[in-house]
């Protein structure tokens, strides 16, 4: 059985969790022993970061490197279909997602409190994240899928991580993020209803509920 220490809210354990769904691999979630940060769970992953994978003698961190072993070691319809074009879009569009479109979101997670917000901070994360949703709109493919004509890593990802420019980027004012990313809007509305993508965003909004609650 492949175990992932796991948390519902997380885009990354997010994206695991969809492709496993989409190939009909098992999964076993888990809590990090001792919960994040703990000594039991750095003993673990020294990076100190969810998601992790166990799977046998095998312990791997790092949502994106996962999903392509799990791809490469179970059957099922592959995540990176299609020519090497459409592959190397997919892993693109994935890349995307994680290294220009969530850290500013990052950022504007510490500006929530209106009593401690900084606006100029606010602005410039704002506009890094426009930019961002950009080159993800320069590069999809147009289709119901991100990176070609079937489903791939980017369907996995893309999802997960742009659910935090849904629920955040209209608090700080910016309503209609994907007003310059027509390509992006109608994508996202299309695969939110895909059986493999649905249940991981129902999950991500339930644990930000639950969060908000606190």
């Amino acid at each position: 059985m492949t175990q992932l220490y796991n948390s519902d809210l997380s885009p990354f354990a997010g994206r695991v969790r969809v492709g496993c769904l989409y190939k009909g691999v098992p999964l076993e979630l888990a809590d990090p022993p001792g919960g994040l940060h703990s000594e039991a769970y750095r003993a673990i992953t020294p990076i100190d970061k969810l998601p992790v994978m166990t799977h046998g003698d095998l312990v791997m961190p790092e949502s994106q490197v996962i999903l392509e072993y799990l791809d490469e070691t179970h059957e099922g319809p592959s995540l990176l279909p299609g020519t090497a074009a459409e592959r190397a879009r997919a892993r693109l569009l994935a890349r995307l997602g994680d290294l220009y479109v969530f850290p500013p979101l990052t950022t504007l997670f510490g500006q929530l409190n209106p009593k401690y917000r900084d606006a100029a901070v606010v602005d410039a994360k704002l506009a890094e994240l426009k930019k961002a949703l950009g080159y993800v709109e320069h590069h999809l493919a147009g289709g119901p899928f991100a990176a070609g004509p079937a489903f791939s890593v980017a369907d996995c990802a893309l999802p997960t991580v742009c659910f935090f420019v849904d629920n955040f980027a209209p608090v700080f004012g910016l309503t209609e993020p994907y007003a310059e990313a027509p390509k992006l809007r109608a994508y996202l509305a299309g695969i939110a209803a895909h059986p493999a993508v649905a249940p991981i965003l129902a999950a991500q909004t339930e644990a930000l509920r639950k969060m908000q609650k606190r």
